[in-house]
């Protein structure tokens, strides 16, 4: 006669005390983009959470700028040509004492030449204008037979210790070292119409 040994239980779990509080959470389950599962517990009362791994992912993204809302007014779209600095040459850096420049200056220009192979110079100098009258007709601080791909101005302003340069190239590279000077240089280089909106 066989005698019934009594089934092993697993032990059972403690059961935690949950405070009325507790008992909004709720658990979820996210999947980020390299499908590793990240556990989060919301609070419905609070929205409070505590992300579990491969949560950090998630935040990343979500922090990451997503660009103006639909149906906002994004920033105007400038369009840059160089035209009127080959026609005018040193007559289209002007000062504009209305907006308190005093002075403008051509630091550095990138050509692209037309060539068998391509070729890319780029001329930088305190001021290529005043460099290439310096030592005169054989120096052309813009020449006639490259593509001008970007160019440097250094605007000099009322009351200003320094220059602050602007960064072009075609068709809508613009860098500002000041973001204050924006207004007042993009309003002297419409005029110019070498930006236009």
């Amino acid at each position: 006669m066989r005698c019934k040994l009594p089934k092993k239980q697993a032990p059972k779990k403690p059961k935690l005390p949950r405070s009325p509080a507790l008992r909004h959470w709720h658990s979820i389950s996210l999947f980020c983009s390299n499908r590793r599962k990240a556990s989060l517990r919301v609070d419905a009362g609070n929205a409070a959470y505590t992300p579990g791994p491969g949560a950090a992912i998630q935040a990343v993204k979500e922090s990451l700028p997503s660009g103006p809302a639909p149906g906002s007014p994004g920033p105007p779209i400038v369009t840059i040509a160089f035209a009127p600095l080959l026609a005018q040459g040193l007559s289209a850096l002007a000062p504009e004492p209305a907006l308190g420049i005093v002075k403008i200056l051509l630091v550095k220009a990138g050509f692209r030449w037309h060539n068998a192979f391509n070729e890319s110079t780029v001329r930088k100098a305190d001021d290529l204008f005043a460099c290439a009258a310096q030592d005169g007709a054989c120096y052309d601080p813009i020449p006639k037979d490259a593509e001008l791909t970007g160019v440097t101005l250094e605007f000099y302003f009322t009351g200003s210790p320094g220059p602050h340069w602007v960064e072009l190239s075609p068709p809508r590279g613009l860098r500002f070292q000041y973001a204050e000077d924006r207004e007042k240089i993009l309003e002297l280089l419409t005029r110019r119409l070498i930006v236009s909106f």
